[in-house]
């Protein structure tokens, strides 16, 4: 390809990937009261699954990301909310909580 040319394509799949970026419905703030409530039910998830990967030698504690998600689950998972590198993940989550959220 051309310089030219390559450099119009690499334009046009920018603006396509601006385009097809999808928001967030829901406020934060109405999450972080769902994160909060479900705290207890992340923690078991994160139990099971920690005691699955021991079970296949994998030593969670010497990874921070894991370490900080044990201590706290609902204040990682409100901080990757609002970290814009993860808006389309939270916009496809919130698509579906529209549809009926949990009491």
């Amino acid at each position: 390809m051309e310089e030219d040319e390559l450099s119009l394509l690499a334009n046009s799949l920018h603006t396509a990937a601006r385009t097809t970026r999808m928001e967030k419905l829901l406020a934060d703030a109405d999450v972080d009261v769902l994160l909060d409530k479900y705290s207890p039910f992340l923690s078991k998830v994160f139990a099971g699954t920690e005691a699955q990967m021991q079970k296949h030698g994998v030593d969670l504690t010497t990874n921070p990301l894991f370490r900080e998600f044990k201590s706290d689950p609902a204040g990682m998972l409100k901080a990757m909310r609002r970290n814009p590198d993860y808006i389309t993940q939270w916009a496809a989550l919130d698509r579906k909580l529209q549809g009926g959220l949990p009491k």
